[in-house]
């Protein structure tokens, strides 16, 4: 019966909402689709309502959508308008996923409308009013829904108190009840356990009525530390309540372990401390009394309370490694994220002092906690944080470690890269010419590269996906798969720079509208192709219209993988420009390590094929290239070096050194270089730039010529100086 109810209930409910906030569409097709459900039409419904969604509506439509059944329930009295999500909830499969995603984009929307000093003020002002208890659960209802954390600063007051207790109790019984969304500004509250006892009690007190685990760390932490009896006695008490609804008899870590516990929860984004509605837009610190709200952009505030909750745990045990490890993962990878953001085009650049300033705590934290921050990183299967952390750690370290070992046989080709670049700097560091060969490999292979390109493949059919990754990497494509959409999420934000997702139509637990949904609306990935694999071959048809204006393709399987690497082409700018950074590094690492006198010559072959490479390298990958082949390289790789030489289309910077290079490898190996005679010696003789002629004949000096070709060299660059 219920079910028959909701969508003529939910009818009068949308005709209710604001026609601006709304857009009609969305209304409309939301409404087919739970009428078409209430009929029993259910495979309608679904597609109406994922057409509902891919008209990717806004934050704020999704939370009109939801305060205008909130409304109309208020003014029923009657349950059956919020049953509407509950039925697509408990459906479960594809209906339960469009439903949280419905509710997550409504949560999101609240968020962004919750700091408005005045109306916190004129609602806290009505809550001091001495209200009935139902105006009282609408003054509650509001602050909950409308202002969340951001009312927290004006009810402090009210708790720190002692000359009115009812609207003392009356706050804390508010905040209880406004949940989840107060407590990062509360647990900053317990802070004021050193200026105002008091408070720090009654703050504690909420939290253990509140329940929520992300508190744990703080109160056990303040439970534990030298603050007055009645704090620490509230601490615990507030501490066991929230054990207690868990279904926990006691923690099993110390407080120190406990807040690490939670800091690497925020940087791996788990549920359980960040799910999508608990993102914000602040993070908050206790200052001078009061508490104050810094804004941090989304992409940052996971690692923001990372930092927060590592921070706490030095402060609880000033000896733990792995708190500090956590603050250098933190740093290294914000840096990180934002040099992706700016290679996608967003204006990180508010954020880069921040994030330097980030940088000083990593690379003074030491090289106990960088090796820690790397072992967690590979562990978390982070790639992201594992690449920032090497970029870092080979600047610090000094000789090679367990866990640069470790990453040197890592399964990401980049990994493995950036690992022997770290090595490299490791030996130079130490002056040592002891250098694993896999580094030197690694180092050829990544100096070697034009185009870095890695795909993300999401698919729950198993067979399916290991076709597709199979097909791409025999184009090629580095490939990184999960058979699930958050793990292929999680997995997205950790990769360290994804160029296309190839992603299955149906998921088993969100939905692919969502997927591309986040893709699309994280700057750092907002021009990565999205390419969608239809699992049914009859709607076919169906698919690609629901997809036709948001990715970039959709195809049947992997007999169309040329459809994925067709849209891979428009990032190609950007992947050179990865591969171009890459090799700069490896090829420098290469020709440091070489002048050290280490055995580099393993890596050669890859340069060459870099110099004779027909998309021109730029120099900063050429010219240590060229230098690293003029100590190691064999008379098999001059034709390269001449090719850049005699190429003026090169730079002259890049000219000279290839010809001194080149003098270099012939007076190592005996001169001996088939067809070189006739370029030297008419590039000598031409009008090219001074420096690139004086490079040519410096080779044309190094190779070995009989004595009448000598002479012709001569004879044919005999110069008159005169005025």
């Amino acid at each position: 019966m219920t079910r028959k109810l909701v969508p003529a209930a939910l009818a009068l409910t949308l005709a209710a909402a604001p026609v601006a906030a709304q857009s009609s569409e969305l209304v409309q097709l939301f409404n087919e689709g739970m009428s078409l459900f209430e009929q029993g039409q259910e495979a309608e419904a679904l597609a109406t309502l994922e057409r509902a969604l891919a008209l990717d509506p806004t934050s704020d439509e999704a939370y009109e959508l939801f305060r205008a059944l909130e409304a109309e329930h208020l003014a029923r009295q009657d349950p059956f308008e919020q049953e509407a999500w509950m039925i697509l909830l408990m459906r479960g499969g594809q209906f339960e996923l469009v439903a949280k995603r419905f509710l997550d984009l409504a949560e999101l929307g609240r968020i962004e409308r919750q700091n408005d000093r005045e109306a916190i003020r004129e609602l806290l002002t009505a809550l001091n009013d001495d209200p009935t208890p139902s105006a009282r659960r609408r003054i509650v209802a509001d602050l909950r829904a409308r202002h969340g954390e951001y009312a927290v600063p004006y009810m402090l007051g009210a708790l720190a108190d002692r000359s009115d207790d009812a609207y003392r109790v009356r706050v804390m019984l508010s905040l209880a009840e406004m949940g989840g969304s107060v407590v990062p500004p509360l647990v900053e509250a317990l802070e004021s356990e050193s200026s105002d006892p008091y408070m720090a009690r009654n703050v504690a007190a909420v939290l253990g009525n509140i329940g929520d685990p992300r508190a744990i760390g703080a109160l056990a932490w303040l439970a534990n530390s030298e603050a007055e009896p009645g704090v620490r006695s509230a601490a615990g008490d507030a501490l066991s309540r929230i054990l207690e609804g868990q279904g926990r008899s006691g923690l099993d870590l110390g407080p120190s372990a406990q807040l690490v516990h939670e800091g690497n929860s925020y940087l791996n984004q788990s549920d359980e401390v960040l799910l999508p509605f608990m993102y914000s837009q602040v993070v908050w610190d206790w200052k001078g009394g009061d508490l104050e709200a810094t804004i941090v952009p989304r992409t940052m505030y996971p690692e923001e309370m990372a930092k927060i909750a590592f921070y706490r745990a030095l402060d609880a045990d000033a000896t733990n490694l792995d708190a500090r490890a956590g603050l250098v993962r933190a740093a290294v990878v914000q840096d990180y994220e934002l040099g992706l953001i700016a290679t996608a085009g967003g204006d990180v650049e508010s954020q880069m002092d921040q994030a330097a300033q980030g940088l000083l705590v990593a690379l003074s934290a030491g090289t106990s906690a960088m090796e820690r921050a790397l072992e967690q990183a590979m562990a978390d299967g982070d790639i992201a944080a594992t690449i920032a952390i090497l970029r870092t750690y080979g600047r610090t370290a000094s000789a090679p470690t367990t866990a640069m070992q470790q990453a040197l046989r890592h399964d990401v080709p980049q990994v493995r890269e950036e690992a022997a670049i770290a090595l490299a700097h490791t030996a130079l560091s130490g002056n040592s010419t002891a250098v694993d060969s896999a580094v030197i490999s690694n180092l050829g292979t990544a100096g070697g590269r034009s185009i870095h390109r890695t795909a993300l493949v999401i698919d729950a059919n198993d067979r399916r996906r290991t076709e597709m990754v199979a097909a791409l990497e025999a184009s090629g494509i580095a490939c990184l798969s999960s058979d699930k959409g958050l793990l292929g999420l999680a997995t997205l934000r950790r990769a360290g720079g994804v160029d296309v997702v190839v992603c299955a139509s149906t998921l088993p637990d969100v939905t692919t509208q969502q997927v591309l949904t986040n893709v699309r609306n994280d700057v750092r990935l907002s021009n990565t192709p999205f390419v969608v694999v239809a699992d049914d071959p009859e709607a076919f048809d169906d698919i690609e219209e629901l997809y036709s204006d948001r990715a970039n393709a959709v195809v049947r399987g992997v007999d169309q993988v040329g459809d994925v690497e067709e849209a891979l082409s428009e990032r190609v700018n950007t992947d050179r420009a990865e591969a171009d950074d890459l090799a700069t590094r490896a090829a420098s690492a290469l020709s440091a390590l070489a002048a050290a006198g280490v055995d580099v010559s393993a890596a050669s072959d890859h340069l060459a094929g870099t110099l004779a490479s027909s998309e021109a390298r730029p120099d900063a990958v050429i010219v240590p290239a060229l230098r690293t082949l003029a100590l190691r390289g064999n008379d098999s790789h001059a034709a390269a070096m001449l090719g850049v030489l005699t190429d003026d289309a090169r730079s002259d910077a890049a000219r000279t050194v290839a010809g001194q290079s080149l003098a270099n490898l012939l007076r190592r190996t005996g001169g001996a270089a088939d067809g070189a005679y006739e370029p030297l010696q008419a590039l000598v003789t031409s009008d090219a730039a001074i420096a690139v002629r004086q490079a040519a004949a410096e080779a044309l000096g190094a190779l070995a010529l009989g004595d009448a070709q000598r002479a012709e060299a001569l004879v044919g660059s005999d110069v008159t100086v005169s005025e």
